[in-house]
């Protein structure tokens, strides 16, 4: 469950280290790390690494969560994170994924 009922979402920061996107669903202890980044260059596997490595960091439920990985990039992402994405369930959205979810109807949004 990637995406559905959160009750807290934000983001998180540490001394110099920060995650763009935290969401939490207290009941199901689900917790969704999400990274943006809007520069003119392709996402990589070391972006992804880097936001495992600071989501270690985010106390809540550390030992007992469930957790989820998104990542957001204007340039899309390279083919080595695209493998990666499957085999680990990362959800990628680049800029033309976004744009239409943003201007995609409310009542269509959670339908299969």
């Amino acid at each position: 469950m990637a995406f559905g009922n959160y009750q807290n979402v934000g983001s998180w920061w540490y001394k110099d280290m920060g995650i763009d996107i935290v969401a939490i669903n207290i009941q199901t202890r689900d917790i969704l790390f999400g990274e943006v980044e809007w520069r003119n260059r392709k996402m990589d596997v070391k972006d992804y690494i880097h936001l495992r490595e600071k989501a270690i960091m985010v106390p809540w439920n550390k030992y007992n969560r469930n957790e989820y990985y998104a990542l957001f990039s204007r340039e899309g992402f390279t083919d080595s994170m695209k493998e990666l994405a499957k085999k680990e369930k990362v959800l990628l959205f680049d800029s033309e994924l976004i744009l239409e979810v943003l201007v995609k109807p409310k009542n269509t949004l959670n339908k299969s």
